[in-house]
C-alpha cells in the first residue's frame, strides 16, 4: 500500500495513471471477490450450477455501469454485494458453518462501514489501510469457510 502512495505522489507525471489503474483494479476486485466465493459456497453445498453461477451473472451490472462511467455503479455494486451476502448468510447458517458468519461480518463491516474513500470512524488511519486490514480478515475467514 505504501508503495502505491510513493508512486502516485512521488511521480507527478505518471501518478494519475497509476491511480487510475489501481482504482479500476480495486473496483474489479470488489465486483468479483464475494460473488466468486458465494458461487463456490453454493457449489460446495450441492446447489444447481445454474443457480450458483447466477451470483456471478449479477456482477455484469456494475461492470457495465463502470465502463459507461455511470454514477449509479456504487448503488449497483452495493446491491450485488448485499444479495451475495444474503445468499451466503443463508447457506452458511443452514449448514452451521460459523466461519461463514465471521466472513459475512468482516466483509459487511469492511465494505459498508469502512469503505475505501476518506477516513473511517474519525481516526487518523486512512480508510484504505483499514480496508486492507479488514480484507485480510475476510480472506482468512473465506478460506476457512470454503474448506469446511
Amino acid at each position: 500500500m505504501k508503495i502505491r502512495n510513493v508512486c502516485v505522489t512521488g511521480n507527478p507525471e505518471f501518478g494519475s495513471k497509476l491511480k487510475g489503474v489501481y482504482g479500476h483494479t480495486l473496483f474489479l476486485s470488489k465486483c468479483f471477490g464475494l460473488p466468486c466465493i458465494a458461487t463456490q459456497i453454493c457449489l460446495n453445498y450441492g446447489i444447481q450450477k445454474e443457480v450458483a453461477y447466477f451470483h456471478l451473472g449479477f456482477t455484469a451490472l456494475p461492470i457495465i455501469a463502470h465502463l459507461f462511467k455511470d454514477r449509479s455503479k456504487k448503488n449497483l455494486l452495493d446491491g450485488v454485494i448485499f444479495s451475495n451476502l444474503i445468499s451466503v448468510a443463508y447457506f452458511t447458517y443452514v449448514n452451521a458453518n460459523y466461519y461463514g458468519t465471521a466472513m459475512l461480518v468482516s466483509y459487511s463491516v469492511n465494505h459498508f462501514m469502512i469503505g475505501t474513500d476518506g477516513t473511517a470512524f474519525d481516526t487518523r488511519i486512512p480508510s484504505l489501510d483499514l480496508f486492507m486490514y479488514g480484507l485480510s480478515f475476510f480472506n482468512f475467514f473465506a478460506i476457512r469457510t470454503l474448506s469446511d
